[in-house]
C-alpha cells in the first residue's frame, strides 16, 4: 500500500541520499528526471505498490537528497544507486527510469549488469544532441548564464542540473550495444527526445521493444498515466513470469 512504507537515508561520500522502500522482495526502482525528486511518481506508485515491492530514491542534489562535495554526472549518480542497493542488500532489481532517470538507469545497465533485472526507459537519450534543439539551445543558454555566477552556491548547483542536459549522457554505441537486459523504451510523438534518437536506441539493445506514445509530450507519467501504468504493468508481468520459467 502506497501509505506503508520505510524510510531513509544512505550516506554516498559526502551526500546522503533519501529513499522509501514499499514492501519486500524483488523491487521496482524508480528513477525520477532532473530538478525533480520521486514524488514524480505518485501515480505509479498509487498503480504498483499492490502488486510488487518498489523503491523511489531522491538524485543527489534532488528532493529530500543532499549534494555533497562532487560535481554531479549521471555516472556519479548511477553509482549512489549502486551504494543504495548495496546497503539495503537488493543485489538485483528492475528499474522505471524517466528522462535523466532513464539515462541513469542506461548507465547502471552498462556498468552493473548484473544488478539489473529489467528496465523500462521513458524519454531516455544517450547523447545530448538527440535532445530536439528547441530544448538543447535554450538549456546551453542557461547554463552558459549560470556559470557566470557559479561563485555562488546556488547558481554552481543550478548550472551543474543543466549540465546534465548539455553535456550528458554520452552513453557510446559499443556500451549500448553490449546491453543484454530486457528493455522497454516509451517515448512520446511529441516528445523534446527526437523519435530517431529513440528508435536507434532501441534497435541497438537486443531484447528490447519501443512503445510510442501517440500525441504524448515527455512527461508521459502525468500526462498518460493510465495508459503508460498498463504498458509498464505488461512489460513486467511478462519480464518476472520468463525468470520464473528459467
Amino acid at each position: 500500500m502506497i501509505n506503508d512504507f520505510s524510510e531513509g537515508f544512505v550516506k554516498c561520500g559526502h551526500a546522503m541520499l533519501y529513499y522509501r522502500s514499499y514492501g519486500d522482495g524483488v523491487p521496482l526502482i524508480m528513477l525520477h528526471g532532473n530538478m525533480q525528486s520521486a514524488k514524480l511518481f505518485h501515480k505509479q506508485l498509487v498503480f504498483f505498490t499492490d502488486t510488487c515491492p518498489v523503491i523511489t530514491i531522491d538524485s543527489r542534489g534532488h528532493g529530500k537528497s543532499s549534494h555533497g562535495k562532487k560535481r554531479l554526472s549521471i555516472n556519479l549518480t548511477a553509482e549512489d544507486i549502486i551504494t543504495v542497493m548495496n546497503e539495503l542488500g537488493i543485489e538485483k532489481a528492475a528499474f522505471i527510469g524517466f528522462s535523466d532517470g532513464a539515462n541513469i538507469a542506461l548507465k547502471i545497465a552498462c556498468h552493473h549488469p548484473h544488478n539489473v533485472l529489467a528496465m523500462i526507459l521513458i524519454g531516455a537519450n544517450t547523447k545530448a544532441d538527440g535532445l530536439k534543439s528547441f530544448i538543447r539551445i535554450p538549456a546551453k543558454i542557461g547554463y552558459a548564464f549560470l556559470r557566470c555566477f557559479s561563485f555562488f552556491s546556488f547558481f554552481n548547483r543550478m548550472a551543474q542540473k543543466l549540465s546534465l542536459i548539455v553535456n550528458s549522457p554520452n552513453i557510446s554505441q559499443d556500451h549500448l550495444d553490449a546491453i543484454r537486459i530486457p528493455s522497454l523504451f516509451i517515448a512520446g510523438s511529441r516528445d523534446v527526445i527526437k523519435e530517431e534518437h529513440t528508435k536507434h536506441i532501441a534497435e541497438q539493445v537486443s531484447s528490447s521493444k519501443l512503445y510510442i506514445v501517440k500525441d504524448g509530450g515527455h512527461n508521459l507519467l502525468k500526462q498518460k498515466p493510465d495508459e503508460i501504468n498498463e504498458v509498464m504493468k505488461k512489460f513486467l508481468q511478462d519480464v518476472f513470469s520468463n525468470r520464473k520459467n528459467d
